[in-house]
């Protein structure tokens, strides 16, 4: 169905089907869903960083007030990490994203209808010009007469957008079938791409005797979260004239949950007074402690320590002695390995009760699946491509810390009344108010046990390669 007009949100709307419940997906829905927000009843969204991800609301049909529709509005793009134009090659479809100039869209060219051909071709990209000229001979949006070179641009974005929601109906179902297929789990159900493969390690039984955290312990083992060294060697400027191999780990994350022993299954334990060692933390499974640095014995052109400077920017160097830091298992035995420091253990926690190893031969599993559809030229390749790369990010999630809900202007008062003491801020868009809430982030739990070691893991592979380098003269200029 199509509806053009300024109503055109509103017409959309009263024209669903008559169902009890409806779920709309969009592309990039962040955008989509303002069209239609100041029409919905009862909003829930779920906001990050500013962005809608999802909105769950009630619609209240004008023709029938006591059947309203439950709503449900969800952005694919948080589930199909890809833009749409990747669709018909990923997906193999009979159709794909098309060449749009966006720019001359103003509301003075809507209303002319007709736009020379050649002011929409300044707005694209050459290689696009034969293929919108070719669009619009298709599509009859070519004028007549002395219009000869001009299009008629309402014609031609309404076929655009009909093949846009062709493009993504068709993409989504495939993705969708692919994911029951390999996984067993309906993309309908999550939000994220990240959460569903959290959920196929738990169904999988990766998680199983690992425990989630949240408050002073997650807090404590955060510490320990280091992103990679992002730097040029020795944190100089160089001029590289000569030719420059670039190399890139495969697989990084996935490689490193294969080569792991597993997750660290219980509870972690508080160091006392005597297991402040190394002699004792070596033989424990796992531990997260803070450390003061007494000595560094080798200088490295890429060092494994940082500390941040006076400008707030982590900065990664030798001259660490004396500093303190949090690290893990993997990132201690590495430093004392590649930079043979001597340190003083303060405090931290250990895990003693074993690992469960099933992330190895499940993300092994995945892998040689991967690699046997690409051999195979089988585009549901890039379904476990998006699930392996996806199974990190939501051991280390942060804690959300505030919460968007939508108040109707007439409860505004009541709701400040009872809700003060927690609002951050406050939103009048028309005849509602968008709260931000600061949310309780004791109720926030993770495996960050498991995001740090996967980290360290990773961080491994890449100290193995560079370290061998340096140590055979080889110059890195930059990570």
């Amino acid at each position: 169905r199509e509806f053009i007009g300024e109503n055109c949100a509103i017409d959309m709307l009263n024209n669903l089907p008559n169902k009890k419940k409806i779920m709309l997906i969009a592309h990039n829905a962040n955008y989509d869903c303002r069209f239609l927000l100041k029409h919905l009843s009862y909003e829930k969204p779920i906001v990050k960083s500013g962005r809608f991800l999802s909105v769950d609301s009630m619609f209240y049909r004008y023709c029938d007030k006591q059947q309203p529709i439950s709503i449900k509005i969800k952005d694919s793009c948080k589930i199909i990490q890809m833009p749409l134009k990747d669709f018909g090659k990923s997906f193999k479809l009979d159709v794909h994203k098309e060449v749009m100039p966006y720019k001359i869209y103003t509301k003075e060219n809507i209303d002319r209808v007709y736009i020379p051909i050649l002011e929409a071709v300044q707005h694209i990209n050459d290689k696009d010009t034969e293929t919108l000229i070719n669009n619009i001979d298709k599509w009859g949006c070519r004028g007549e007469g002395h219009k000869f070179n001009y299009f008629n641009i309402l014609k031609y974005s309404s076929e655009y957008c009909r093949l846009d929601c062709t493009v993504l109906h068709k993409g989504y179902n495939i993705f969708a079938d692919w994911m029951l297929e390999y996984t067993g789990l309906d993309i309908d159900d999550y939000i994220t791409i990240q959460s569903l493969a959290s959920d196929y390690k738990l169904k999988e039984g990766c998680y199983d005797g690992v425990l989630m955290f949240s408050g002073v312990v997650q807090h404590y083992i955060s510490n320990c979260i280091v992103g990679g060294r992002c730097m040029t060697n020795s944190n100089k400027m160089y001029h590289v004239t000569r030719k420059i191999a670039d190399f890139d780990a495969c697989s990084l994350y996935p490689s490193a949950m294969f080569r792991m022993l597993g997750y660290l299954v219980g509870k972690p334990k508080i160091l006392n007074n005597t297991q402040l060692n190394y002699n004792f933390l070596k033989n424990q499974d796992g531990y997260f402690i803070r450390v003061k640095i007494t000595k560094v014995g080798k200088s490295r052109q890429f060092p494994l320590m940082s500390k941040y400077n006076e400008n707030g920017v982590r900065v990664f160097t030798n001259e660490m002695v004396n500093e303190t830091i949090y690290i893990d298992k993997t990132s201690l035995e590495d430093l004392i390995k590649f930079q043979s420091v001597d340190f003083e253990v303060i405090d931290g926690y250990y895990f003693n009760e074993g690992r469960n190893d099933q992330i190895k031969i499940t993300i092994k599993h995945l892998y040689d699946l991967r690699k046997r559809l690409k051999k195979d030229k089988n585009p549901a390749q890039v379904v476990i491509k998006l699930l392996m790369n996806s199974m990190y990010g939501k051991t280390i999630l942060k804690p959300v810390e505030t919460d968007t809900v939508v108040v109707p202007e007439w409860r505004f008062e009541k709701y400040i009344n009872y809700n003060y003491n927690f609002i951050q801020s406050c939103i009048k868009v028309g005849d509602r108010y968008y709260v931000k809430k600061i949310k309780c982030i004791l109720n926030h739990y993770n495996y960050v046990q498991c995001g740090v070691e996967i980290l360290s893991m990773s961080k491994r592979i890449m100290n193995e390669v560079m370290f061998s380098a340096e140590d055979l003269d080889l110059k890195i200029y930059y990570q």
